[in-house]
């Protein structure tokens, strides 16, 4: 039969990590895994914030990193090869 569907909604960093989590299993043909992102610019979205006078979206800050989130070092560093 057809492997089990997993559907991630959202495109910001715990959406990519569950991705990246599940590729080895998808790539393997175990699991069908699609990623919703609602956002028209892209993936990770604001997660809050206001638009300018202008209309420029401007980021309240909700997105960052600090020294404590292991997690997205070693999604960044194995994923993506960055070291930092």
């Amino acid at each position: 039969g057809r492997p089990p569907r997993v559907v991630i909604v959202g495109g910001g960093w715990a959406g990519f990590g569950a991705a990246e989590a599940l590729s080895p299993l998808a790539e393997a043909g175990a699991v069908d895994v699609t990623l919703l992102e609602a956002s028209p610019r892209g993936p990770g979205g604001l997660a809050a914030g206001w638009a300018t006078e202008k209309g420029r979206p401007v980021e309240a800050g909700l997105h960052g990193f600090w020294r404590g989130y292991r997690n997205v070092d070693r999604l960044v560093a194995g994923a993506l090869g960055l070291r930092g």
